[in-house]
């Protein structure tokens, strides 16, 4: 659970910090904050989803 509380707290730093670099840079400077945002957010989904799925394999089983 702290994996996904941390994930999404790195996502939406990396958002913040990109916006506030392409509003004072540009998007091309800070277009890689944007990609580790993504990357951050796709694996919070993906680590959620698993333990969504793993806590329904358990329930089916009893």
């Amino acid at each position: 659970m702290l994996k996904l509380t941390i994930l999404l707290s790195l996502a939406v730093v990396f958002f913040i910090i990109g916006v506030h670099q392409t509003i004072n840079v540009g998007f091309a400077q800070s277009y890689g904050l944007f990609m580790l945002m993504l990357v951050c957010f796709f694996c919070y989904l993906y680590f959620k989803d698993k333990l969504n799925n793993k806590g329904e394999d358990t329930k089916n089983k009893k």
